[in-house]
């Protein structure tokens, strides 16, 4: 597998090893002390990873290796992995459902 997916070859250059981002965070967020990084790659999805100290003038420096995604949060340390419920039971929808979309004013809100 290429560094463009299963599908083999693209027109995009492969990524480096690595690649240093630089953030300059403004207003409220320069003077967060540090941001909590949870990121995904091929070998697994939505992992925390530890928490990157923010610098002086809330200059945010991370060092991502390829083919990866982090998000970055300021929440302390009550944010966490988010969990749903199972599905519920496949069912055939509930109501018989016709709309010709001719009653809502054009750039209407749907009706409810």
């Amino acid at each position: 597998m290429t560094s463009c997916g299963a599908q083999g070859s693209c027109n995009v250059p492969p990524p480096a090893a690595r690649q240093e981002l630089t953030f300059h965070l403004r207003g409220p967020l320069a003077g967060t002390p540090a941001v909590r990084l949870w990121c995904s790659d091929r070998a697994a999805q939505f992992v925390q990873r530890p928490s990157v100290a923010v610098g002086a003038g809330g200059v945010l420096r991370l060092s991502m290796a390829a083919d990866t995604i982090c998000t970055a949060t300021t929440l302390r340390t009550n944010g966490t992995k988010g969990a749903h419920p199972p599905p519920p039971p496949a069912a055939p929808f509930p109501r018989r459902h016709a709309d010709n979309f001719s009653r809502a004013p054009e750039d209407g809100l749907a009706w409810g």
